[in-house]
């Protein structure tokens, strides 16, 4: 019977080890002539000189990374977070890396075959995820009104990306299109509805545009010159004359109403007769009070007139 062997020298590094650092085999005395360690040694040199020397490997390498990679990724939420907070770790420490890979990821995102694969994702996603997205949605609205910085760095942002020659051209190229058309008639039947009946909308579209004015001399001066060569404030002062002309009558009746607290479509007859005292009718009751809003107005925009 032959001796049980329990140590071997390595055919690599020369080094006398113990049999289980080997790997075993059918053969001769059933172990591998190298070790464990010196065969991932050479293992990992091989791997190193074909990925120089050979690109379908190196891609085909890549692939099958990639795939075991996000497979863990997604069904070991322990292993996510881990390998979240060592890259936010590496990244906060390191400025070069994170300029390599702005610089890279903005590479990547300029390609169009990227672009077009993106967009196709992010369309799937929103049809999927719409908690997700309002949820988001939200958050963003949220620090948007909260947060000055933020709000000034978004407005500056756009208005760059706005001022591009690419945005104008795609702006003006999407204009055109009758599905757009279509879109912005639906728009604005929507907000002259909202606008008529919503005196609150009235208001923040009002201060919002009075922010916008103060805040954008440019926009001012823009706005400054529509209205002066399309007549605009002409429009609207003769607009307001016809409004006051074509008062309603319920609209002075209740200017009666806070007036004498009295409304004259529920008056008693005792209230009746105090009006009629007053006015030697309803009828004329309300026609003082018609005139006596217009001459206000008229007066108002003759004050800012001489102004």
């Amino acid at each position: 019977m032959s001796d049980i062997i329990t140590q071997k020298r390595c055919s690599e590094c020369g080094v006398v080890k113990s049999v289980e650092e080997f790997r075993k085999r059918n053969g001769r005395n059933g172990w591998y002539p190298c070790c464990k360690a010196c065969e991932v040694k050479y293992t990992q040199e091989w791997k190193l000189k074909r990925l120089a020397n050979d690109p379908e490997y190196r891609e085909k390498l890549k692939e099958i990374n990639r795939k075991s990679v996000k497979k863990r990724h997604t069904n070991d939420p322990e292993l996510r977070e881990k390998i979240n907070k060592r890259n936010r770790e590496r990244m906060a420490n390191n400025p070069e890396l994170r300029e390599r890979k702005h610089r890279r990821d903005k590479e990547y995102a300029n390609d169009p075959e990227v672009a077009e694969r993106k967009k196709v994702y992010a369309k799937e996603w929103k049809l999927n995820n719409p908690k997700q997205l309002k949820k988001y949605s939200d958050k963003q609205k949220e620090k948007y009104n909260n947060d000055p910085e933020y709000r000034e760095k978004q407005r500056k942002r756009e208005k760059e990306r706005r001022s591009t020659p690419e945005y104008k051209e795609r702006a003006r190229k999407r204009r055109a299109t009758p599905k757009h058309r279509e879109y912005m008639k639906k728009a604005c039947e929507r907000y002259r509805k909202r606008w008529s009946n919503t005196l609150e909308y009235r208001k923040r579209v009002a201060k919002l545009a009075k922010e916008h004015r103060a805040r954008d001399p440019e926009y001012r001066e823009k706005v400054n010159k529509w209205m002066y060569e399309s007549g605009y404030n002409k429009i609207i002062s003769n607009r307001n004359k016809e409004s006051v002309k074509n008062l309603s009558i319920n609209y002075i009746r209740r200017i009666i109403y806070r007036r004498y607290g009295i409304n004259p479509n529920t008056a008693t007859d005792q209230e009746k007769e105090a009006l009629i005292k007053l006015y030697g009718s309803i009828a004329n009751c309300i026609e003082f009070h018609r005139k006596l809003i217009l001459l206000k107005r008229i007066g108002k925009e003759r004050i800012n007139k001489n102004a």
